[in-house]
């Protein structure tokens, strides 16, 4: 499985987490050995596993399907089983019937009403004279001093908070803290669960001394019983020495580090060197290009005096073209008499046409009558000049008679 953040699982490159998680169920593995116990919210089921070897039967339950369903693929042992469920409504019916119930990290993920039916329900599942076992982050530690909040935690509990909440369920609660620590061990070799005699060691003001001083801490664990039960204080010791050797490998990682920035830093020297001759020509250039602004700054007095010349051409420009707009004005008073004389002489030319075509009309009707008169007169001529060449033929005839007589005589 996958880490979420909801739920841990051992192989989570994290220790401190895992010292957490592990060290809680091997806590619990005191009250488990001989006992059917109940672990709610069992997650993954490292933890159940881990209570099974040495207890009659455990029972895990989660409210996850694809968590139980891992739990039951990974997890196998006659004395051991997983169940989908609630802490607010647990699927197993009866009562009395666990000697050992533990829950941790889980009452902060549900809200208050939840967190009551989930102490309702290990009332009803554990014996009388049984044990339940049940932690929380403390919120003053975990959420206020840290400012941190936790997207899966709906309810946490301050420690007095928390110590009244279960009192109001059990008549025995022992509340322990939980933290990690750096330690020092000096023991037996060879013995295991030995007793112990705690020292304190503080650094202050740039040395370690001896100190006295209470330990915070980040996790509630409460122990809850109707009878005196008696839990003991105790430390997980991690054997592989994850975290120091995590802490070597940083050390020589930076280490490394240091002598790669070493050898950066002779670079960035030659590279700085060569900086600083690129910086000497470059004030060379610079001084070059002063010398190339003054002569730039006298081309633009130059310049400057052209533009007063230039501003002088052009106000006499102006004047020029204000004695122009005078003109134009004149002469568009000219070119307005003359369109208005224009105008009037059309308005002539257009009578005249009318008149001409009255007159040509007149002498179109007075030509034709006078051509009507003519071609009388030409009909007339014509029957006169017939009249007349008869009249001429009879003289001749007449002549031409008298002729001929002459002659016979």
């Amino acid at each position: 499985m996958d880490f979420t953040g909801e739920r841990y699982v051992p192989n989570l490159d994290s220790p401190e987490i895992s010292y957490e998680h592990w060290h809680r169920y091997l806590y619990a593995t005191q009250f488990a050995e001989g006992k059917v116990v109940l672990d709610i919210a069992c997650g993954e089921g490292y933890g159940s596993d881990l209570l099974a070897k040495n207890a009659k039967k455990v029972t895990g339950v989660d409210i996850s399907e694809e968590t139980i369903s891992h739990a039951k693929k990974t997890y196998k042992k006659d004395n051991l089983e997983f169940l989908i469920g609630s802490v607010a409504d647990v699927p197993i019916d009866g009562k009395g019937i666990f000697d050992l119930i533990v829950s941790f990290e889980t009452i902060e993920h549900v809200c208050e009403e939840d967190q009551k039916k989930f102490m309702k329900e290990v009332k009803r599942l554990l014996k009388p004279n049984g044990v339940f076992i049940c932690s929380t982050p403390d919120k003053k530690a975990y959420s206020d001093l840290s400012e941190y909040k936790n997207e899966f935690h709906v309810k946490e509990f301050y420690k007095e908070e928390y110590e009244d909440f279960l009192k109001g369920y059990f008549k025995n609660v022992d509340v322990f803290g939980q933290k990690i620590w750096t330690a020092s061990y000096i023991w037996e070799k060879g013995i295991k669960n030995l007793k112990f005699r705690e020292f304190g060691l503080e650094y202050g003001n740039g040395k370690f001394a001896p100190a006295d001083g209470e330990k915070d801490f980040l996790y509630l664990v409460a122990v809850c019983s109707e009878n005196e039960v008696g839990g003991e204080s105790s430390i997980l010791t991690d054997l592989s020495g994850t975290i120091l050797r995590g802490k070597d490998e940083l050390i020589s990682g930076l280490d490394k580090h240091a002598k790669n920035l070493e050898a950066v830093i002779v670079d960035k020297d030659k590279h700085a060197k060569n900086l600083e001759a690129v910086i000497v020509d470059k004030d060379k250039h610079a001084k070059n290009l002063e010398a190339v602004i003054v002569d730039k700054d006298k081309h633009a007095k130059n310049l400057e005096a052209v533009i007063v010349d230039k501003d002088k051409h052009a106000k006499n420009l102006e004047a020029v073209i204000v004695d122009k707009d005078k003109h134009s004005k004149v002469l568009e008073k000219l070119i307005e008499d003359k369109d208005k004389c224009a105008k009037d002489l059309e308005i002539e030319i257009e009578n005249y046409k009318n008149h001409i075509e009255k007159l040509e009309k007149l002498l179109n009707d007075n030509f034709k009558e006078q051509s009507q008169k003519l071609q009388g007169l030409q009909d007339r001529v014509c029957v006169i000049s017939k009249k007349l060449d008869s009249v001429n033929n009879l003289k001749i005839v007449r002549f031409l008679k008298k002729v001929k007589l002459i002659k016979l005589y």
